[in-house]
Parts: C-alpha cells; sequence; structure tokens
C-alpha cells in the first residue's frame, strides 16, 4: 500500500456557495441528466467519483455540474479539510432535494460514502443504495443480491479521524492504518478506506471486492 493520506480525513469548515440570482433552464447535454440519476442514490459526490461512474474527464464532468448549479438542482460546497498536517480546499456537489451536511465532518463521511458507491454502483450489478444521515452518524445501506442467493442488505459507515465507529457492517477509514486501530474492538467487521478507493478509482484498478478486508 503507497504511504499518504486521505483529503477527507478531518473536516474543518465549510462554505456553501451561492447561485446566481437568475435560475437558468438545465441544459440536459453532456452529463447532466446521468448526474442527476445518480444523485437520486447517493445525494453527494466529489469530482472524482463521478469521472469514473461516467467514464469521462473531470473538465466534462465540471461543466455538467456547474449547469446543473446554475439551474438549482445541485449544491456547490467548499470544505476545508486536514490531511497529517496539510490543509486542502475540497468541492462537494450536494443534491438539492436533501438536507445540506451540518457539519465538515458530515461532508467527508458524504463524500468517502460517495467514493465506495462509485466503486459498488460500476461493478455490482443491480446496487440499491440508500443514506441515513445525522450530524453523529452517516451511513449508508446497500442491498445487492449475490448469485443463487437472496437478497443481501449491508450498512457502510465511514468514520473520520478521532471518531469512534458505530454500528455498521463495513466500516470506511481515512487510512488503513488507522483501521487497524479498532481490529479488536471490530473482529468480524470488514474494512476499507478512502485512500484505497482512491487510489484504484480509475479503469485499471482493482475490484471493490479486492479493497475490503475483514478485521
Amino acid at each position: 500500500m503507497k504511504p499518504g493520506d486521505s483529503v477527507f480525513a478531518k473536516g474543518m469548515s465549510m462554505t456553501t456557495l451561492k447561485a446566481p440570482v437568475e435560475i437558468e433552464s438545465v441544459d440536459y447535454g453532456g452529463y447532466s441528466y446521468q448526474i442527476v440519476q445518480l444523485l437520486a442514490e447517493a445525494e453527494a459526490f466529489p469530482v472524482l467519483p463521478l469521472t469514473y461512474l461516467l467514464e469521462c474527464n473531470k473538465k466534462a464532468v465540471e461543466m455538467s455540474l456547474m449547469s446543473l448549479w446554475h439551474a438549482r438542482i445541485v449544491n456547490r460546497l467548499l470544505l476545508w479539510t486536514r490531511s497529517k498536517s496539510l490543509t486542502h480546499v475540497c468541492k462537494l456537489w450536494v443534491a438539492t432535494d436533501v438536507s445540506m451536511p451540518k457539519t465538515p465532518d458530515e461532508a467527508c463521511r458524504l463524500a468517502a460514502l460517495g467514493l465506495f458507491y462509485a466503486k459498488a454502483k460500476k461493478e455490482i450489478p443491480g446496487l440499491e443504495w440508500k443514506l441515513y444521515r445525522n450530524t453523529k452518524s452517516t451511513r449508508a445501506e446497500m442491498t445487492l443480491q449475490p448469485p443463487g442467493k437472496g437478497k443481501l442488505k449491508l450498512t457502510v459507515a465511514a468514520p473520520r479521524r478521532d471518531e469512534q465507529p458505530g454500528e455498521a457492517d463495513i466500516y470506511i477509514f481515512p487510512t488503513p492504518g488507522e483501521a487497524q486501530q479498532f481490529a479488536a474492538s471490530l473482529k468480524g467487521k470488514r474494512f476499507t478506506s478512502d485512500l484505497l478507493l482512491l487510489e484504484n478509482m480509475n479503469p485499471a484498478g482493482v475490484d471493490i471486492n479486492q479493497l475490503i478486508y475483514e478485521f
């Protein structure tokens, strides 16, 4: 595993950018329509998982997101985060028909869940995804149907740095090293990390089953 840290490890502050006063019509050219469909499940995304899902470049995704922002279909959030000793400014795009994150850490959880969703949605046929959110515990429930078996429901949580993990089946920690701190208390549970997801958010990356480990 490569050394490093996640830009979504710990939220510091955030601000929601205001769209222009005049509402523009939506140009459903480009990737706007597909992005709206994906946001209906995931609610929020950084840009990278959208480029992975849509198999296109960052500029094309950002142009479609800006069109949706001008039409008040998405909100544009600037998020200041900290990884190790570095500060980052990240963009998070949130559907306007859901609640905005109340804290920077909640925004970071949504970003991490967006990374996981993108890998799972791309690779697991028929995946269903539902978010359950509050300021202390943002979780997703994913439903899948393994071949020859009944439907399986799994909860996914994304505890951020210095947070205690709540109840879930799969955890997304900022880094693999942080996951190992909870090996004793979460024995039998499964985990992945922002770093592993980010490193494999490309056509050559390994599939999601190879990124999930058991404590």
